[in-house]
């Protein structure tokens, strides 16, 4: 995951529409990807601040159910 989708995302945003990508110029493609791998990086310090104080099945539990509600607010969305 860490690896496969900001180099997929590139060949996607940049690639030509009618070939099914984005159309995208390469430098806005280049600065969403290091955007993604900026906030990896601050979720790992901030997951790693929160391990020290909370469990990891806590913080699993939270997560997931978050995403969760994520899920299911995008899919209300699309109707």
């Amino acid at each position: 995951m860490e690896v496969g989708i900001p180099g997929i995302e590139n060949y996607f945003m940049t690639a030509k529409t009618e070939h099914g990508g984005l159309g995208i110029d390469a430098t806005t493609a280049g600065s969403v990807v290091g955007t993604y791998w900026f906030l990896m990086f601050v979720g790992r310090f901030v997951g790693g601040a929160l391990g020290a104080k909370f469990s990891s099945k806590a913080m699993l539990s939270f997560v997931a159910s978050l995403g969760l509600c994520f899920c299911a607010f995008g899919h209300i969305l699309t109707y």
